[in-house]
């Protein structure tokens, strides 16, 4: 284990080495908050950010980042104020919108195609395919 300081309260303790770099009060804190939140959601689907932060007193910020993080994952959350990092489109998870990520990974495969025909007109095709081996 490691000393960390944690991202809320800056005070130095052991962390685990994985998950949120909190400290164990600060995590319970968080968690506290995050089941508050998670609880209004359900009873009031579709409340904007600023209804949920007035009813819980979780800063909005809290909320965008939980949205963020694929922590808070819900067809309520686009009211919350987490946007498309791309297009500035309201996102319900992560940092992309639907769109934005499908057309990044259509833009990935369209290059991967791209490539592999290059590689094929570099290297000679060979009549044997299976292993070959050094003598």
């Amino acid at each position: 284990m490691e000393l960390k300081n944690c991202a809320t309260c800056h005070r130095v303790f052991q962390y685990p080495g994985y998950g949120y770099i909190l400290c164990p009060e600060c995590r319970r804190t968080d968690e506290a908050q995050f089941q508050l939140v998670k609880k209004f959601l359900d009873q009031y689907p579709g409340a904007e950010g600023k209804e949920v932060f007035l009813a819980t007193g979780v800063p909005i910020n809290t909320l965008i980042k939980w949205v963020r993080e694929e922590r808070l994952i819900s067809s309520n959350a686009v009211n919350l104020g987490a946007v498309c990092d791309r297009c500035g489109k309201p996102v319900s998870s992560g940092k992309l919108c639907p769109d934005c990520r499908k057309d990044i990974v259509d833009k990935f495969k369209e290059t991967e195609a791209e490539d592999i025909e290059k590689v094929e007109k570099i290297l000679p095709k060979s009549k044997n395919n299976g292993m070959r081996f050094l003598q």
